[in-house]
């Protein structure tokens, strides 16, 4: 798939992390089969989209009410960013 698919695709992928989450689900993994940039945009926007600044499920709430900014965005990277060397680690 091509990142332009993939984008195409974004929508879809949020709605499946969205739906796993409400179900209880506590780890969604994002990954594909060759190892292409595009995981961080969707991670991003998975976590742009359904998480509050704590890093709390809340399915869209908090983003309906804060504009986001290149801040925002770099905070949110961050917090992926120390989420998988806290799971390389703890391997």
């Amino acid at each position: 798939m091509t990142d332009f698919q993939s984008m195409k695709n974004l929508s879809k992928a949020i709605d499946f992390a969205k739906r796993n989450l409400l179900a209880g689900n506590k780890i969604i993994l994002v990954c594909c089969q060759n190892g292409e940039d595009i995981i961080i945009c969707v991670s991003l926007a998975i976590v742009t989209l359904l998480f509050d600044d704590n890093g709390c499920f809340d399915c869209v709430h908090s983003f309906m009410k804060r504009d986001i900014a290149r801040l925002e965005m770099m905070k949110r990277l961050v917090y992926i960013h120390l989420q998988i060397c806290s799971k390389c680690t703890a391997i």
